[in-house]
């Protein structure tokens, strides 16, 4: 007989939390369906309002963060690191064509520049690579001298028929222009 008082007592108890589970869920019904007020619906916009805005400035900031190199190319120097600050037109990398690498000459004097051409062939030795002769062709000839090393240069540029990749931006090279 405790046993069934007991029983009967926490049937009661559970018949009661359910009652109330399905008031509270009868009343989260009623309050969804009713219309929504005013006063809330100004609320929720304001709220919209400055968070599309925090978003606005949080975008505009990030986009100060981004650097734009005005071409392609591979990176072979950065002068800027993570936290620095940089002013507007400041270089802070350096960006390669390392498809199209060539020599520049500068101590072409004017006797030898007469016998240059464009379009003629070139032995290429570079003080990394010793045993190893590149083949290239003068692409461009300067119309004017430079001073330099006590007398007239003229710069010729010269171009790699095939690129080694263990070429680098700034290596020493030895230039023979075939003149005949």
């Amino acid at each position: 007989v405790d046993v069934s008082k007991a029983q009967k007592v926490a049937a009661e108890q559970q018949m009661a939390i359910a009652g109330e589970q399905v008031r509270q869920a009868q009343a989260e019904i009623d309050l969804l369906k009713a219309p929504a007020r005013e006063a809330d619906l100004a609320a929720a916009r304001a709220r919209v309002s400055q968070a599309e805005a925090a978003l606005q400035g949080a975008q505009a900031a990030l986009g100060k963060t981004v650097l734009v190199a005005p071409l392609t190319g591979t990176v072979t120097q950065v002068d800027l690191h993570a936290g620095e600050y940089v002013m507007m037109g400041v270089s802070v990398i350096a960006l390669g064509d390392l498809a199209t690498l060539w020599v520049e000459t500068t101590d072409l004097d004017e006797i030898d520049v007469a016998r240059v051409a464009e379009g003629r062939k070139a032995t290429l030795a570079l003080d990394a690579l010793p045993d190893v002769k590149l083949q290239g062709t003068v692409q461009s000839i300067a119309l004017k001298s430079s001073p330099g090393g006590g007398g007239t240069a003229f710069k010729v540029i010269i171009t790699f028929d095939e690129i080694d990749q263990r070429l680098r931006w700034g290596m020493t090279a030895f230039v023979d222009i075939h003149t005949e």
